[in-house]
């Protein structure tokens, strides 16, 4: 007799009446990337088919059990099932929810890279029903439907959502979430089980208890930066019912009571992060979901239960007008319930009604202005699409990169007869009836009506998709350094909270990523959460324009004449060193920033010796040469990378996407690092990409400039090139004329 394996992850499906959400909830669980887990499904009592739908699946997939019982509420139900789960890190998923296909796979790496108590993700809301758009990669598409910005509102803004890790008392700053969600966090069960950890059961808001123990008990939460968790606003869910009777009332009181029964603030500030959450969602249900005649006796159980807890407000928050007067004159201390309602209501009711008004009257003056002064972009909104205009730009408006040389390859090709084809940026081109200027009259015109936009970077958020546009997004590298959802960008974040946010909102809008390998795929899948469905493997165009010209003689003897080699320099061997951006160098002062990772470019130029001549590219931002430059080093910063690519015998970088196109035409590439754990406290690296190019980083100049010496390959630089160089499945010009417009 064989013994059933123990699964790693036990996923708890609590139902109730979900018959027409819940299908597509069991497709994004077992459309998992990562499959060890357990399902456990039970449901609570349901009068519709949902327990059909349940046992239709459990006859697919063995890993499913499902049980039912009478309807006792989620709380109940959950627990019930948290006792039958046998894996070792616990899911919940709500029926009428849905989790993005590397939920499990990037959550359980996590918590046992980390050693976590538990993982805590980002979650955003759905705005479609099941079956009108393909919102998983899993799941066939319907319809040809498209991604669109409107598809998911995410809005995390969460103030730890910078570090990476919380730690002992630091925990408690999870009760800073503005939504006391369970399901967005994966659980280490033993964890669970050793301090007790239980839903409430005594009707709604099971949730509230539930997390204010996980946090307050938790040594160590991992934070993942991603919304991998889907909201979907079920009208008829039990916390959007029952508005008629106490039940809001009497449930969330409960639920206050019973938390604050059980927490042990560990920091100073502790109190004030449970009691604001308290008070956010008190002044919700007391303004919407409290019946009038419940009023006066929810208002004074609320204030009654708060009582005597110790609230700090943090030096420097910005608590609600609410918290900040209650705490001034004693609400809760004193039991002053008239005084609090007055308080609500000044606040809630009356400068509600002042600020709404001010608004009104600004946007007011805002549509007049529009009428009579409509900008251009607002007029050609008005316009209907060019179906055979296709308008690139520029990464930063700069005629440089993929978006460079597709545009100059769709040109010349076949495959641009019968469009009209402009490219937006500030530079000068050979052919200036082509250029379009940021921000002109015609630059708006273009960007309202073009049928096809195409990109290289984040595309500026005034940029609005109008139905029916085709935007492509070319992105400008195989990523070595994590971006965006797979790190958690700690100064970017800092600095601009809605960072993310507006990133994933440009994401969702793009009908198309290129990519140039499939290493470089995987990581997108995660850190865009972009499906591999719609990506194109054409490879980047840049790296194909190296590759094109890389026996190009004629070519390179131009690009040094350029340059101003003179016939000696021209015999030299060139050794190019292009560094990337630092993130914590982010929002810091030009004359504070930490420069300390650059390569001394004078001493390396000496001990190479007067044989080599180093060419240095800098990310703009950086001022080597301003006081002296010696003979054997020239700063080539404002000439295009490619070009450099071509007449260089050795690249010398760091964490640049540069690496990858020298791969392509097996240029020898060193890496010189000597910051690599406060890179990693910053942005971070992906460790499986690090392991692969770590014998090519070196942290002394020395070794640098004896690697470039002895101008071999390393051992592995075939197996790199392999996995991550150029990889084309598709000529992109031509993909670009076919697209399904």
């Amino acid at each position: 007799m064989t013994t059933k394996k123990q699964p790693m992850v036990s996923v708890i499906i609590p139902v109730y009446n979900c018959e027409e959400y819940l299908q597509r909830c069991l497709d994004s669980i077992f459309g998992q990337t990562y499959t060890d887990f357990e399902v456990i499904a039970i449901d609570d009592g349901s009068h519709d088919s949902s327990l059909v739908i349940l046992r239709d699946n459990a006859k697919r997939h063995s890993n499913m059990t499902v049980m039912s019982h009478k309807n006792h509420g989620q709380g109940y139900t959950r627990n019930k099932a948290l006792r039958h789960a046998t894996g070792e890190y616990i899911l919940f998923v709500d029926s009428d929810d849905f989790i993005e296909p590397l939920t499990l796979e990037l959550t359980l790496a996590r918590i046992v890279d980390d050693a976590s108590d538990f993982v805590h993700f980002d979650w955003k809301f759905s705005k479609f029903q099941p079956g009108e758009a393909d919102v998983l990669e899993s799941l066939p598409r319907q319809g040809g439907g498209r991604r669109r910005a409107t598809m998911y509102h995410y809005l995390n803004k969460e103030p730890y959502m910078h570090k990476k890790i919380l730690e002992g008392g630091e925990c408690d700053e999870l009760l800073q979430m503005p939504h006391f969600f369970s399901v967005n966090n994966l659980y280490r069960k033993s964890f669970l089980d050793k301090h007790n950890i239980k839903y409430g059961e005594k009707g709604l808001y099971e949730d509230i208890i539930f997390v204010t123990l996980a946090a307050n008990n938790a040594e160590k939460i991992s934070l993942l930066h991603s919304p991998l968790y889907i909201i979907h606003r079920n009208p008829s869910s039990s916390t959007r019912t029952k508005a008629k009777d106490d039940t809001h009332y009497k449930s969330f009181i409960h639920a206050v009571k019973e938390s604050l029964n059980v927490f042990k603030p560990r920091m100073q500030y502790s109190g004030y992060y449970l009691i604001k959450y308290f008070q956010t969602k008190f002044i919700f249900y007391y303004l919407r979901r409290v019946p009038r005649q419940y009023k006066a006796s929810y208002l004074k159980d609320y204030v009654d239960a708060i009582g005597d807890t110790n609230i700090v407000i943090p030096n420097g928050g910005q608590p609600d007008r609410i918290m900040r007067l209650s705490l001034k004159y004693r609400v809760f201390k004193d039991r002053n319930y008239k005084l609090f309602a007055t308080i609500i209501f000044i606040k809630t009711q009356l400068l509600v009604r002042r600020d709404k008004a001010v608004h009104h009257l600004r946007r007011t003056k805002k549509s007049i202005n529009a009428v009579l002064r409509p900008s251009a972009y607002a007029r050609y909104q008005r316009h209907p699409l060019d179906e055979k205009m296709i308008l690139f730009l520029g990464f930063d408006y700069r005629y440089t990169g993929n978006s460079r040389y597709l545009f100059e390859e769709f040109l010349e090709s076949k495959a641009s007869r019968g469009f009209t084809v402009k490219f937006a940026t500030s530079d000068e081109l050979p052919d200036p009836t082509v250029r379009v200027e940021p921000y002109s009259d015609e630059f708006y015109r273009l960007i309202a009506r073009s049928k096809c936009i195409i990109a290289e970077s984040w595309i500026p958020g005034f940029i609005k998709k109008r139905e029916g546009m085709v935007w492509v997004q070319l992105w400008h590298g195989t990523p070595t350094k994590k971006m965006l959802f797979d790190s958690n960008e700690a100064e970017i974040v800092r600095n601009r909270p809605g960072h993310k946010v507006s990133r994933y909102r440009d994401i969702l809008n793009w009908d198309y990523l290129v990519v140039d390998s499939r290493a470089g795929a995987e990581k997108f899948k995660s850190a865009f959460l972009y499906p591999w469905s719609r990506m194109i493997s054409s490879g980047y165009p840049r790296v194909k324009y190296i590759i094109d010209n890389k026996h190009n003689t004629s070519l390179k003897d131009e690009i040094k004449r350029k340059i101003g080699l003179d016939k000696e320099l021209m015999e030299k061997k060139i050794v190019l060193y292009a560094p990337t951006w630092r993130d914590y160098n982010s929002s810091v002062e030009r004359n504070d920033q930490d420069h300390s990772y650059i390569m001394d470019i004078n001493r390396f130029a000496d001990v190479l010796g007067d044989d080599y001549l180093v060419f240095y590219h800098d990310h703009h931002y950086l001022s080597q040469f301003e006081e002296s430059q010696p003979l054997n080093c020239l700063d080539v910063s404002s000439y295009e990378t490619q070009e450099l690519l071509l007449v260089a015998d050795y690249l010398v970088s760091d964490y640049s996407s540069i690496i990858y196109d020298a791969f392509a035409i097996n240029l020898p590439v060193t890496l010189f690092v000597n910051d690599f754990e406060k890179y990693s406290k910053s942005r971070g690296v992906y460790a499986d990409i690090w392991e692969d190019l770590k014998p090519l980083a070196v942290d002394s100049v020395n070794e640098v400039a004896q690697r470039v010496k002895s101008g071999k390959l390393d051992d592995r630089y075939a197996l790199l090139a392999q996995r991550y160089g150029y990889d084309a499945k598709a000529n992109l010009a031509d993909v670009i004329a076919r697209l399904d417009t």
